[in-house]
Parts: structure tokens; C-alpha cells; sequence
């Protein structure tokens, strides 16, 4: 099985991205991969980082692989979710990702028991990732979780610290429509006596996530009650202080207070358990530019941004950093599984910074509300629909913001190649 064989393969398999199962624990149910990796004698013994929450959870957990790598200089997994141009994105050791070849042979090797124990897409990619680090001698590996925390695949294993980003609305038909719902759901990777850190959160969802770590006799630990940071975003320099640690004029090269919420984060992830801190492997891993975060090629923006909170921070980042100094237009595709209402409301609130909001549709794993949001902001001025991007004239003075879905971002970076600026 060569590799485009083996992507065949993983993609035959059932795909609750593409859409989403009941959410029950018949659909959904991490102890198969415990099962499975019990059945074939694999013990991980890796010490791993479990993350979940809402937003910010595929940058914390770069950072935070990053931090390990970097500091211990001991091989360290990292698995996320979704890619976005290609699947071994998911799959990375030491910051490389699985090769064409290796994922190849992995997935030669283990369909038949991808079959045998009735895996997912999501929960064969998940099985293969542990046994890949497994074999690649990974002392540490940080997980996240894909969709929830308590019914998520990778919800098999027990971390040595589970992280819990910021909590907000998405995915509402699945993890429930309240903010305490969705917290118990993410809440669901804490585990009995395991020390938790927490994001700032929102009272609603701070409330539950304070009183599971206390029935599982977990240590909890607040963030904003373990760390002071602040940001010159004029000089991309912060400085953090902690009780027994202080750093100044941290440079950073992302334009954004979220990347360095989310860096933060993992950096207090990294020093609860590993104590001693290098400035200057800091400043290093914030030179790196994360997977169409805040990216900028030209007069173009992209960010993956898809819901209402982190739409509203990226209007906020484009404000307090005075990105773009030209006439902005906004193409934003979304979709429709999102809190459009919600998002709805978040661009009427900022709808002032751009010329033209643009809502287009898209081809991707699922379907495309940008004609729905439409309908919800058909009354606002300078917002229009479009089909098809493609058919959009682009113009070098004015500076476009791309957003709104991971799916989107090679798309529209796809089309740009061929024009000139």
C-alpha cells in the first residue's frame, strides 16, 4: 500500500468530522483504543499532556510539545486535530511530521485491525499516532482532544496534567447549549487524584470545572491566579511573573494577545511539571509561525478563527495591532454546524472596520453555512453573499482578512498563487 492507497484507506473509514454521530457512549467511546491497544500489547508509557477546551487548543498544544522537546531534548509526541493540507500534520514527533512512507507502512500494517476493532477515522488515527510514538521512543506526548473531552477518543489515557483552554460556544447540538454543559464535557478528561490547569474561563463554566476536579480529588490550578503577564503590542515584547519567576521583554512575532494567552498557558502547563524555564528556547519557539495563525503573505490575513469568541479576539488583534494599513474586506466562509447567531452578532458589532464583508461558500467535510449567516446579516450595509469566491476581483489596495474555518485556509491561499500584487 503506497501512500495515496493508505489515505484512501483512512478516509473509507466512518468520519464523524465529515458528520457527527449521536452523541452517546456507542458512538463515541475512548475505551476502544484502550481496548485495542491492550489486545496488542502496546504500553504507553509516555508521560501525557491532555488537552481540551474550546478555543486555542491546537496552538497550546505546539507550544507546549515544543517547550518539552526543547527543554528536555527527549522525544515528544504531538497529536492534533484537524489538518489542514495534509493528514500527517496530526502526527508529529519532535516537530517533524510522520513521513509519507511512514504513514504508508503504519496503515498497511494495522488496517486489518483497524477493522477488527470496529475503529473510526478519528479513533484509527489515534491508535496509530500512540503506536508510532510508541515505537519513536517518546518520553512525552501531548494529546488533544478532537471533539468534547469525556467521550473523545483520545480520553483513553491518564496524563500526568490535563489542560483545559478556554471554554465558549461551538459545537451546541452535540456538547450541549449551555456553557455548563459543554464545560462538563470538557471537564471529562480530568481524571482521579490528576492535577488540572485551567484557562481563565467564564463563571458559568469555571464553576463546573472547579467542582469535577474536587470529586476526583484532582489539585486545580487557576491561571489567572498563578501568573501576571503583560503585553506591549507596540514593541511585540511581554514580560510574565509568576510567584517564584519573572521574565521581561519576551519578543513575540505572531500579532495577537491570544497567542500569547495560549503561550502562557502552556508555559505554565511546562512549569508546574518541569519547574526550570529558558529564556531563550522562549523566545525561540514564539519565533515560529503556527498554521494560518494571524498569518500574513502580502495584503492578506489569514486565520482559522471559527466561532464567535475567536472571531470577535481577531477583530480585536486587527484593532489593538493596526494590521493592514489599507481599505479591509473581509471573506469569511463558515460552517453551518457553527453558532451563527452568535457569530452574527459579532460581526454586526465590528462590522465598521471593513469596507466590504464577504460571505462565500466552500467545498469541505461538511456543509457550508455562509449562506445562512447571509440571511442572518442581509440587512447590514456592506455585507454581500457569493457562491463561488472565484468570482471575486481581487484588488492590490485594498487588504483582505481571510476567516472562518480551518477548511478555507488552503483554498483561498491556493487561488492567491496565480495573482499578482
Amino acid at each position: 500500500m503506497n501512500y495515496i492507497e493508505s489515505i484512501d484507506f483512512i478516509n473509507s473509514l466512518i468520519n464523524y468530522e465529515k458528520k457527527f454521530a449521536n452523541y452517546n457512549e456507542l458512538n463515541y467511546d475512548p475505551q476502544k483504543i484502550k481496548k485495542a491497544l491492550d489486545a496488542e500489547k502496546i504500553v504507553v508509557n509516555s508521560q501525557i499532556f491532555h488537552i481540551a477546551g474550546t478555543k486555542g487548543k491546537g496552538s497550546t498544544s505546539i507550544y507546549l510539545a515544543e517547550l518539552i522537546y526543547r527543554h528536555t531534548n527527549e522525544n515528544t509526541g504531538l497529536y492534533t486535530s484537524p489538518h489542514i493540507e495534509r493528514i500527517n500534520e496530526r502526527i508529529v514527533v519532535n516537530g517533524k511530521e510522520i513521513t509519507n512512507e511512514e504513514f504508508a507502512e503504519l496503515v498497511s500494517e494495522l488496517k486489518d485491525k483497524f477493522n477488527r476493532y470496529d475503529l473510526t477515522f478519528f479513533e484509527a488515527l489515534t491508535f496509530m499516532a500512540m503506536i508510532y510514538f510508541n515505537r519513536k521512543g517518546c518520553k512525552y506526548i501531548v494529546l488533544e482532544t478532537g471533539l468534547g473531552g469525556r467521550l473523545d477518543a483520545t480520553n483513553f489515557c491518564l496524563p500526568v496534567l490535563s489542560i483545559i483552554t478556554p471554554i465558549s460556544y461551538d459545537h451546541t447540538d452535540v456538547l450541549g447549549k449551555t456553557l455548563s454543559k459543554i464545560a462538563f464535557e470538557k471537564a471529562g478528561i480530568i481524571k482521579q487524584n490528576i492535577p488540572v490547569l485551567s484557562a481563565g474561563q467564564r463563571r458559568e463554566a469555571l464553576k463546573v470545572l472547579k467542582n469535577v476536579a474536587k470529586d476526583k480529588n484532582s489539585p486545580f490550578f487557576y491561571l489567572p491566579e498563578l501568573v501576571n503577564y503583560k503585553i506591549n503590542r507596540r514593541k511585540k515584547i511581554f514580560k510574565v511573573k509568576y510567584k517564584d519567576f519573572h521574565l521581561k521583554n519576551i519578543k513575540f512575532v505572531i500579532p495577537s494577545d491570544v497567542f500569547i494567552d495560549n503561550f502562557i498557558l502552556s508555559l505554565t502547563a511546562f512549569k508546574l511539571h518541569f519547574k526550570d524555564i529558558n529564556k531563550y528556547i522562549i523566545e525561540d519557539i514564539l519565533k515560529l509561525e503556527l498554521p494560518y495563525r494571524m498569518k500574513v503573505v502580502k495584503n492578506f490575513l489569514f486565520d482559522v478563527a471559527h466561532n464567535d469568541d475567536s472571531i470577535k479576539k481577531l477583530f480585536q488583534n486587527i484593532i489593538k495591532y493596526r494590521i493592514g494599513n489599507k481599505e479591509k474586506i473581509l471573506l469569511l466562509g463558515i460552517l453551518s454546524d457553527k453558532e451563527l447567531s452568535r457569530i452574527a452578532r459579532i460581526i454586526k458589532s465590528y462590522r465598521k472596520i471593513f469596507k466590504r464583508i464577504i460571505l462565500f461558500d466552500f467545498k469541505a467535510i461538511r456543509d457550508s453555512g455562509s449562506k445562512e449567516l447571509f440571511n442572518l446579516l442581509k440587512n447590514v450595509k456592506n455585507v454581500e453573499y457569493i457562491e463561488n469566491l472565484e468570482n471575486l476581483n481581487f484588488e492590490e489596495h485594498n487588504f483582505y482578512v481571510v476567516t472562518g474555518s480551518f477548511y478555507i485556509m488552503k483554498y483561498v491561499e491556493d487561488m492567491l498563487r496565480n495573482w499578482k500584487f
